[in-house]
């Protein structure tokens, strides 16, 4: 059985594996430890607040420790549905702060690459399966893809009309490669991942 000793250095060494794996894949260097994650975190939310499609109609300010924001509702949704997917994909075992917030910026940037292409009906439809996939995680449901009935559920569980298109949407974003269907049974099961 290994010490205490030897787990902490497994997760340190996971922990950085990671951080080396976000700063390839998005070409940054330099990223070693929580303070450096979180400089970068905040960098990603301010491009992410600079992008045409997160800005808000008004005045909507989200403060995340000491970054305020202006960015629009679905926008500011979809973000937080990312970052609990993304945290929840790596699985019941604890992991460190660098390894959560490496999972945390690799998320923010693809999030902050969806939200400038795609435009407030897309991104709400994106945030419906990652907010229901989420929470079937949270739920350790067998089954965590969504299917159109659960994405509209999701609408009306917010007191909102789902997109009138949405089955043209759905097929949109299939087609642009956000999101992946797979069909078994007759049934259309949507996913994203992060």
């Amino acid at each position: 059985m290994a010490s205490e000793g030897q787990k902490d250095d497994v997760a340190e060494r996971d922990a950085r594996s990671l951080i080396e794996k976000v700063a390839a894949d998005d070409e940054l260097r330099g990223l070693g430890d929580e303070d450096d994650i979180r400089e970068e975190v905040a960098r990603t939310l301010r491009d992410i607040e600079a992008l045409k499609n997160a800005r808000p109609e008004g005045d909507v300010s989200v403060v995340i420790g000491n970054v305020a924001l202006s960015i629009s509702e679905t926008s500011w949704i979809f973000l937080e549905a990312a970052a609990g997917l993304a945290l929840l994909a790596a699985g019941p075992e604890p992991i460190t702060k660098v390894a959560g917030g490496g999972l945390l910026l690799d998320a923010l940037f693809k999030v902050r690459g969806l939200i400038q292409t795609l435009d407030q009906t897309d991104q709400a439809v994106c945030t419906a399966v990652t907010e229901q996939r989420r929470r079937k995680r949270q739920n350790r449901e067998t089954e965590t893809r969504v299917t159109e009935p659960e994405i509209v559920a999701y609408f009306k569980e917010r007191g909102e009309d789902a997109p009138g298109d949405l089955e043209t949407i759905l097929d949109e974003l299939v087609s642009e490669e956000v999101l992946k269907r797979e069909r078994e049974n007759n049934v259309a099961y949507y996913s994203i991942e992060f």
